[in-house]
């Protein structure tokens, strides 16, 4: 009960007049829920409060690598025990997370590939299409776009399902940054935004994206309007990096130097830059 309460107040700040909002005390209140796992014996919930924990709370305070390898274990035990909703929720959340957290490429293209194949075996058609979709952006990046030549392969994906809709433009924004696509990174962050309310991690990184990209932009038609991405942008991601450093740090220390150059303010962008090295 307690890691469903806390992983609902951190999605209360998915809509963008709450982006901004702290999780420190929903974070803090699913961490002492999670201890208290160690007085039970039974491991039948361990898929279960894993998935949650890991997948919907944790990134907002812990390194998203540490969540990734904690969902494997989660996985792991929703599979053991039968549970194959916790499972297929953990290995979902694990490839999204290390793909958004720089992990090796090569190494989550086979990973995925392995969760595919369990999944497809289960008959479980969300859970293929969401790993078909990170599959898809993880080739995009390993060869700069080759293999999606021949079209996108949005819509065998299900563009017209709701329950993909955010993921799909989330994936395309990140694909379209990647390949230097500026204005097409633009467009797909923009789709995702129009929906009512989306994910708050999502929203997360996608303002840090968005930030970077506009500048390209800005640069091209020198307009107060752009002008403003990068700034929201920082306040954002400024906010989030007072409950993890770790994970938001390095995003905001980039983002001010870009703007800093773009400035004229040479000094201050190179002290940013080295600060978001040492971050990273």
């Amino acid at each position: 009960g307690l890691l469903q309460y806390s992983a609902a107040l951190c999605q209360r700040s998915s809509c963008k007049t709450e982006i901004a909002s702290h999780v420190q005390a929903p974070c803090i209140i699913a961490k002492l829920a999670m201890s208290l796992l160690n007085r039970i014996e039974s491991s039948d919930i361990i898929g279960r409060a894993f998935s949650v924990y890991y997948g919907l709370i944790a990134h907002y305070a812990e390194p998203i690598q540490s969540c990734g390898k904690w969902l494997s274990k989660g996985f792991e035990a929703g599979m053991s025990n039968g549970d194959t909703f916790s499972a297929f929720f953990c290995a979902n959340q694990r490839i999204r997370l290390i793909l958004i957290g720089g992990g090796n490429l090569s190494t989550l293209l086979r990973e995925s590939e392995y969760y595919l194949s369990v999944v497809e075996q289960h008959g479980n058609i969300l859970s293929k299409k969401l790993f078909l979709m990170y599959q898809q952006t993880i080739r995009v990046l390993i060869d700069k776009g080759a293999s999606n030549q021949n079209g996108d392969g949005v819509n065998e994906l299900g563009q017209s399902d709701v329950r993909m809709a955010e993921t799909i433009h989330f994936q395309k924004a990140l694909q379209s940054f990647w390949l230097g696509y500026a204005e097409r990174c633009h467009h797909y962050v923009l789709k995702l935004l129009q929906a009512n309310v989306i994910g708050r991690h999502h929203r997360l990184i996608i303002s840090f994206y968005h930030g970077i990209s506009s500048f390209t932009q800005i640069k091209r038609h020198r307009t107060s309007k752009l002008k403003q991405i990068p700034k929201e942008a920082i306040v954002t991601l400024r906010a989030a990096a007072k409950d993890s450093k770790w994970n938001y740090g390095n995003k905001v220390h980039l983002l001010e130097a870009e703007l800093s150059s773009y400035e004229g303010r040479n000094e201050d962008a190179n002290s940013l830059y080295a600060a978001a090295i040492i971050a990273s």
